[in-house]
């Protein structure tokens, strides 16, 4: 691999540069460029691999699967997030798989380079560190919700966080939504949210379309939140 590609990738990318910027020149020259088109995989749960890769561009879907098929996503990664961080010191099997959401390019580093990276770059050993606090940390709260809320309250969380103004003038809000990613992401079943979804349709807070949501009364929707909170 040229390492002048991997040159031009840090200096197009703000996000690969703030990671990579003190990142000594016989480590530098060792990463390597991989490509994915979407729905392609590149880890998966249970089995090992050796490489540390950093996403350039496009995002990943990070999910465990039970032997039963149940797929529970736990985060989609975008650019500049880790992928094999928590399993490169051990050489442990992966914990997840990782799914191209779309198309995907990577830079990868082996194991070993990828330790001896970290033993020499103080700055990419504290930029590691505070990365992987903020991975547990969301991970964290993630687990907590899933588990000690209702599906309404984590359904109403979903799409305060996801929702776009139809326009500047307009009082109503649209979810761009794919009922899928959204049961994998909230550990149900699309039956457990369409329910929830047709109540609300028939009292005309929302209209559902065929690849979004409307929600046409944000201040029910927050009101939902509350009083779901303590179901």
């Amino acid at each position: 691999m040229s390492i002048q590609k991997i040159i031009d990738i840090i200096e197009n990318n703000s996000h690969v540069y703030e990671i990579l910027k003190n990142c000594p020149y016989q480590i530098l020259k060792k990463w390597s460029i991989f490509n994915y088109h979407s729905g392609e995989m590149i880890l998966r749960q249970g089995e090992r691999f050796d490489y540390f890769f950093i996403i350039v561009q496009g995002t990943v879907n990070i999910y465990m699967m039970s032997e039963n098929g149940k797929k529970y996503s736990q985060a989609v990664y975008k650019d500049g997030d880790f992928i094999g961080e928590l399993e490169i010191f051990d050489h442990a099997p992966s914990a997840c798989y990782v799914e191209a959401i779309n198309n995907l390019k990577l830079i990868g580093l082996h194991m070993n380079e990828f330790c001896e990276w970290l033993r020499v770059d103080s700055h990419m050993s504290h930029y590691f560190n505070r990365t992987l606090a903020k991975y547990l940390y969301n991970l964290s709260k993630k687990a907590g919700m899933d588990s000690l809320y209702s599906l309404k309250y984590r359904l109403c969380n979903y799409f305060l966080d996801h929702m776009k103004a139809l326009n500047e003038e307009s009082n109503e809000f649209i979810v761009k939504v794919d009922k899928t990613q959204i049961s994998d992401q909230l550990a149900v079943t699309s039956r457990s949210i369409n329910r929830i979804l047709q109540e609300w349709k028939e009292k005309g807070l929302i209209k559902i379309r065929h690849d979004s949501i409307s929600i046409t009364n944000l201040n029910f929707l927050i009101d939902e939140k509350n009083k779901s909170m303590l179901e």
